[in-house]
This record gives C-alpha cells, structure tokens and sequence, in this order.
C-alpha cells in the first residue's frame, strides 16, 4: 500500500514478488511471510506469495515450519 498524493488514503500497489520451491510447504511459504512481515514493517509496497513446481492443492504448511515461524513472530498456521 502507497499513500496518495494529498489524500491521506491508501492505494493497492500491484507489485509481487513470487517465491518458489518444490512443494510449496516449507521454504517459499516461509520466504512469503517473512517477506511480507518485513515489507509491512518497514513500509515496502510489494506483496510476496509463494508457489510449489510439484505440489498438490491444499497441502498444509509443514509443522516444522510453523514451528520455525512461530519462533520469530510470525503465524504460518492457516497457510496451506
């Protein structure tokens, strides 16, 4: 999100960055939300969203990787 120019309002950016890995259960779901986590803090106007080359619909993030999230702040835990 951007402030617009003499409106105080929120604009959508459409900037994405995508992260990929086999699976999409444990790296690039990680790699997603911290990015975003981290984008949100700081002010970035760009989205993050991960994807898997060999993966199947609905597959839950893996536990480790909630676990590991877990330990920094962040909620993996509705991610699938």
């Amino acid at each position: 999100m951007r402030q617009s120019e003499g409106l105080g309002m929120m604009q959508k950016d459409n900037r994405t960055i995508a992260f990929v890995c086999t699976g999409n259960t444990c790296r690039s779901p990680m790699a997603e939300a911290i990015f975003n986590d981290m984008a949100e803090k700081n002010g970035v106007c760009v989205r993050a969203e991960s994807f898997g080359i060999a993966t199947s619909t609905g597959l839950p993030v893996s536990e480790n990787s909630v676990i590991a999230c877990k330990e920094i702040g962040i909620d993996l835990s509705g991610k699938a």
